[in-house]
């Protein structure tokens, strides 16, 4: 693992890298939800991200820091509320709090976080409830990535280590094979604007894709996340006065297969991120 200091920040490539390689070794807290219960799910940018892909299979309601009291109002009651929250503070211990003394909370109010001393875990007790703490590795702010990564590894497969292990070895091999395919003609230092698109399958994940580009570079660097059937949309009438300057990014879709009948619809720069077979989220 590399670390990183406030003068000299690591690359976000190695922070992935690092966090893979935290998860095939630490144990993850065994955070299971019953598929029978409804949930309040509530988080913050990524961690509402990584809450609606969490509980997508589950009857939830989903609420954000603007959102979190309107939710409530049309719903008789509910079995479980989840905060989810990297750091337990912000807006989290003020939800907690509400949540704490909501009468349509039934059983039990749960925090996922990855800080022990997590602010909104005080108000937890108070509902029956428990505090999950995930590992993390030092990583700075705008990256949040071994984070939320734990979380959708322990709710999405029964072995998360095996699991990482298998993405750390895609990386390394298939991935990086293809960026290297992709420098030995091209650059991304040239690229002033991105057009990323995932496999249908795969539409939450664009939320988390905009969030980390807005986090990233703000309004210095256009962006668009689309599904392959969202993309056929009119999404691309409008091209940018440099098109060179424009690189389109696929995540396990080839412009030809997806698009035969819409190669308009691309760009004249490509890349492919190709995933392993049956990838999940």
């Amino acid at each position: 693992m590399k670390d990183f200091s406030a003068t000299e920040l690591i690359d976000l490539d190695v922070c992935v890298l690092n966090a893979l390689e935290l998860l095939i070794h630490r144990r993850l807290p065994g955070a299971r939800f019953p598929k029978d219960k409804r949930y309040y799910v509530f988080g913050s940018g990524n961690a509402l991200a990584a809450g609606r892909i969490i509980f997508r299979n589950r009857d939830a309601v989903f609420a954000n820091e603007s959102t979190y009291k309107v939710a409530l109002r049309p719903i008789g009651s509910i079995d479980h509320a989840i905060l989810i929250s990297a750091s337990g503070g912000k807006h989290a211990p003020d939800i907690a709090k509400y949540l704490s003394k909501s009468t349509k909370i039934a059983e039990r109010l749960t925090l996922l976080t990855c800080n022990p001393g997590a602010p909104a875990g005080s108000y937890i007790a108070c509902k029956n409830g428990k505090v999950f703490v995930f590992p993390h590795v030092p990583e700075p702010y705008t990256y949040n990535t071994s984070t939320y990564m734990g979380m959708i590894l322990r709710a999405e497969t029964r072995s998360p280590h095996k699991e990482a292990k298998k993405i750390l070895q895609h990386i390394k091999g298939r991935v990086n094979r293809s960026l290297k395919e992709f420098a030995k003609k091209d650059s991304f230092r040239k690229y002033k604007a991105f057009y990323l698109v995932v496999p249908d399958e795969f539409d939450l994940i664009s939320e988390m894709l905009m969030t980390k580009f807005v986090e990233l570079f703000g309004r210095k660097m256009p962006r668009d996340v689309f599904t392959v059937e969202q993309a056929k949309h009119a999404t691309t009438l409008v091209r940018s006065n440099k098109e060179n300057e424009e690189l389109y990014i696929s995540f396990g879709v080839h412009p030809s297969k997806p698009f035969r009948d819409y190669d308009d619809l691309w760009g004249k720069h490509r890349l492919r991120i190709p995933l392993f077979k049956n990838a999940e989220y």
